[in-house]
């Protein structure tokens, strides 16, 4: 199973900022153009054309493809690679930051990604010269921790004052996540939707979150991640557990259907976004289906992942 590194950032202000109410797209947006910026030595428009783009920063991260000897292998499983990150802005609904407040965010790389942490840090840097949000704030990179929360791990692998990063050694694997489902029960579960979550079934947007849509859309993320960034391919029986999650029930829905709006620098217009928040409740044999649970926790599940959507917590009963 692929391997994901945590990585938390802390920026200070030294300007005023102003994000959006939903700033992941803003924050990829700003982080995507400063790190084209940085490793771009051809200046092509295509990234897919590039003759470099195999061992591309930006390419490998913001605009991966299947390469050749890939899709011979993966045939028609999947049409299109998964971007290798998430990242998750922790905010908390503020939108405005003076000099010297703080902002949080956080970067998940997934398998051999990893490698390209420098250049994402001198990245973040650079943007910070030019500046984020409405009005270009400036900021610097104060800090950077490596976490692992399943296990409890952190070591800070940058700080301004040093100007040194430290090689990073925390990763959360299969066997994290096979020992942290020894704390749950199996029979009854709670998960808090803390992003606007899109999930289709049956070629319609998911309104009432089934567990079998769950998994269904759990399954398929993490099987795509696996096949490109996993050093492995674990032995998972996916017709046998999409037919065990149909019998499991899903005793209380607290979610609601969210509408908001998101700014695109590409398509220099503003895009309608969608999806689940609240709260759901489930309860059956659910043993089976509790290390994919966990593991989406650190993946997310549904459309515009890389921007922070569908991100769910397992919450203890």
């Amino acid at each position: 199973m692929f391997k994901i590194s945590q990585y938390d950032f802390t920026l200070i202000a030294i300007e005023k900022i102003k994000l959006p109410d939903h700033p992941g797209s803003t924050i990829r947006g700003g982080l995507g153009h400063a790190l084209r910026e940085l490793v771009c030595s051809t200046k092509n428009n295509d990234c897919k054309k590039c003759l470099l783009s195999n061992q591309c920063a930006y390419t490998q991260i913001f605009e991966p493809s299947m390469s050749d000897m890939e899709k011979e292998q993966i045939t028609n499983r999947f049409s299109t690679k998964p971007r290798p990150y998430i990242l998750e802005p922790r905010i908390n609904g503020k939108t405005e930051y003076y000099p010297g407040e703080h902002i949080h965010f956080t970067i998940r790389l997934f398998g051999s990604t990893n490698r390209f942490l420098p250049y994402l840090l001198v990245a973040i840097q650079n943007l910070g010269k030019t500046g984020i949000g409405v009005e270009r704030g400036k900021f610097v990179l104060s800090e950077v921790w490596n976490i692992n929360e399943l296990v409890g791990k952190a070591e800070r692998i940058y700080s301004e004052y040093a100007n040194i990063v430290t090689n990073p050694f925390i990763e959360l694997d299969w066997d994290h996540v096979l020992e942290f489902q020894k704390h749950l029960p199996s029979d009854k579960i709670r998960l808090k939707i803390l992003t606007p979550m899109l999930l289709k079934a049956n070629k319609a947007w998911v309104k009432k979150l089934e567990f079998e849509y769950l998994m269904r859309n759990i399954l398929r993320r993490l099987s795509s991640l696996n096949v490109f960034y996993g050093t492995d391919v674990p032995s998972i029986n996916y017709p046998e557990l999409l037919k065990q999650s149909k019998e499991i029930q899903l005793t209380k829905d607290r979610t609601s259907w969210r509408n908001w709006t998101r700014y695109s620098s590409r398509q220099d217009q503003q895009v309608e976004m969608y999806g689940l928040l609240g709260e759901v409740y489930y309860t059956g044999n659910l043993k089976p289906f509790l290390p994919y649970l966990i593991l989406g926790q650190y993946c997310y599940v549904g459309k515009n992942t890389v921007f922070g959507q569908g991100n769910y917590k397992i919450i203890k009963l």
